[in-house]
């Protein structure tokens, strides 16, 4: 059977308390990756730990297309949770963002076995810049940093039903990366100059690799 390429993502960043970590963890790992990526369209799922910041964990799934969150057998298990997964929600309650994408926009190869960081851009734009906006992103700014070296793909996302309505993952080699001259280099033109007051709630963050695809 021909693999499905992923059309759809699926991120979910949570925090907990540092006394919750090693249990957390254990049930991320053990069962509750396990249990999402059984779920027909759900392709792989990575966990990431953020460098700096919060939240502190992020997972990324990959799915079919960016209607699965909303099928019936994911709907299922969020209102079905284990007793485990019952446990753990006690431990992260409010501490949860869960937002469903569509892919817009990729370039590059994706690297032989999982990039160790991702870096991770949200945000938003006025409806009357978004056209220029995209342009922008697609024809030059993507493509751009997708070149410097350590960086093997990037890909661009839109948000179905929550804010920022943008995301762009990175998938890069090291942290370096993105503080290069090479990636100032590609992101500092004249272009990006005009597009850049106009950025709203922008968000960016690099995440470690901590569980590959699954």
């Amino acid at each position: 059977m021909a693999e499905h390429r992923p059309l759809g993502l699926l991120a979910v960043w949570l925090h907990v308390a540092p006394e919750h970590e090693d249990e957390f963890n254990a049930w991320y790992n053990t069962e509750h990756i396990q249990q999402i990526t059984g779920i027909p369209g759900f392709i792989n799922g990575r966990r990431y730990m953020a460098l700096e910041g919060v939240p502190k964990y992020l997972a990324l799934y990959e799915l079919h297309d960016e209607t699965i969150t909303a099928g019936r057998e994911f709907q299922h298990v969020m209102a079905n949770p284990t007793p485990w997964s019952a446990r753990m929600r006690g431990f992260y309650q409010d501490h949860r963002i869960r937002n469903t994408y569509r892919l817009i926009f990729t370039i590059g190869q994706a690297p032989a076995t999982d990039a160790p960081y991702v870096y991770i851009v949200r945000m938003d734009i006025p409806a009357a810049m978004e056209q220029n906006f995209n342009d922008w992103y697609n024809q030059e700014h993507l493509p751009g940093l997708a070149a410097v070296p350590g960086c093997f793909r990037a890909r661009r996302f839109l948000a179905v039903d929550s804010q920022p309505k943008y995301m762009a993952v990175y998938e890069i080699e090291h942290p370096g990366v993105i503080t290069s001259a090479a990636w100032a280099k590609a992101r500092d033109t004249a272009w990006t100059e005009k597009i850049r007051p106009h950025m709203q709630r922008r968000e960016r963050r690099v995440y470690q690799l901590i569980r590959p695809a699954k």
